[in-house]
């Protein structure tokens, strides 16, 4: 029954939303929040394999990089195309994909300030047919706009005390103890 609620999620999402990602393609926008905006979606490395390829501890692991795909993915759904700025991110918890059942990711998008939003991750994992609490594993700020990343200084090494090239067995012999 597991399987095929997700599938049917997936397939829904496919038709109502065709350009949405993948792994969140359930969006709700809450009536009683103006601004809010929540995707859902379930992560199960039996649907999607590569999820599986990702290890911490001898354990599938949820890529933190996801949440930067994912983060970029929903600004680009509300805001539409442009600069993004993602600042203050926090990894809170891992998501590992080991537990014997699907995870549910839920991301929650809300404004925080003219052109700033807040994009929180939650999982809630799967055990034995019921699924657990929603646990926060990342969060974020957005900016949007041209002014979105403060100017950056730009460093400028002087890097010719450096050899343009070292084959590979001199390199091995410099660094080895």
């Amino acid at each position: 029954h597991e399987a095929g609620s997700r599938h049917a999620e997936q397939a829904f999402a496919r038709v109502a939303r065709p350009g949405s990602h993948p792994l969140l393609p359930l969006r709700f926008d809450l009536a009683d929040r103006h601004g809010v905006h929540v995707w859902e979606g379930t992560l199960d490395p039996e649907d999607h394999p590569f999820l599986a390829q990702h290890f911490a501890q001898n354990e599938p692991i949820l890529p933190a990089v996801l949440f930067y795909e994912l983060a970029y993915a929903i600004a680009v759904e509300i805001l539409g195309p442009g600069p993004k700025a993602f600042s203050n991110v926090g990894l809170r918890r891992a998501v590992f994909l080991s537990g014997g059942g699907p995870v549910r990711l839920q991301a929650v998008m809300s404004r925080s300030q003219v052109n700033t939003f807040s994009i929180r991750f939650f999982s809630a994992s799967h055990e034995n047919g019921h699924a657990g609490e929603w646990q926060l594993c990342c969060e974020m700020t957005l900016r949007e706009g041209e002014s979105a990343a403060p100017p950056r200084e730009r460093m400028v090494e002087d890097l010719s005390a450096f050899p343009t090239h070292v084959a590979g067995s001199e390199f091995y012999s410099l660094t080895s103890d």
